[in-house]
């Protein structure tokens, strides 16, 4: 299921490769097309990231098609949360620069096989892929480095109607009952 391709490392930018430089030779870039609304504002952005013992790192280049959190009961699993913050991107922006996650394969609320990747060493879910979504790819805002968490606020909030009572609407942020 999981959908990310391999690709070598002489591709990568000279810039790229010295930032890098110390990454095993195991780099991969997701390569599909966009297909999906956007309401971000459409700046070229870098966004880098990585699991708790950085053993996985990512980077990932243009701004999210979409943020939001969800409140569905996968991603309060993966999470160990009330919900999960994510960003959507399109698989052609996001790069594997080092590491090789596992990946877990159950069905999503559609019933459809969702991938979730995460690291073998530390546990943390890094982004999961759905066929729903198919040239998106959804990352776990909080593996984002520096001031993601502040410039990727939740647009919108799904599976409001499994939202715990004692937690609050994000303010200002779309609210659907059901997914996507």
């Amino acid at each position: 299921m999981n959908h990310v391709h391999h690709a070598s490392r002489s591709n990568k930018s000279a810039t790229q490769q010295s930032a890098y430089a110390n990454a095993p030779d195991n780099s991969r870039t997701v390569n599909q097309k966009r297909n999906f609304f956007t309401t971000s504002p459409k700046m070229a952005a870098t966004y880098t990231g990585s699991c708790k013992c950085a053993a996985i790192r990512i980077e990932i280049t243009g701004e999210p098609a979409k943020t939001s959190l969800c409140h569905c009961e996968n991603c309060k699993k993966y999470s160990g949360s009330a919900y999960s913050a994510n960003a959507i991107f399109p698989k052609s922006a996001f790069t594997i620069v080092a590491g090789e996650p596992k990946v877990y394969e159950t069905p999503g609320g559609s019933g459809n096989v969702t991938s979730i990747s995460f690291c073998g060493n530390c546990g943390c879910t890094m982004w999961s892929e759905s066929p729903t979504l198919a040239d998106l790819i959804i990352v776990k805002i909080g593996v984002l480095d520096g001031d993601a968490m502040e410039k990727l606020k939740p647009r919108g909030e799904l599976f409001t109607k499994r939202r715990p009572g004692w937690l609050g609407d994000v303010d200002g942020a779309v609210q659907m009952e059901a997914g996507h």
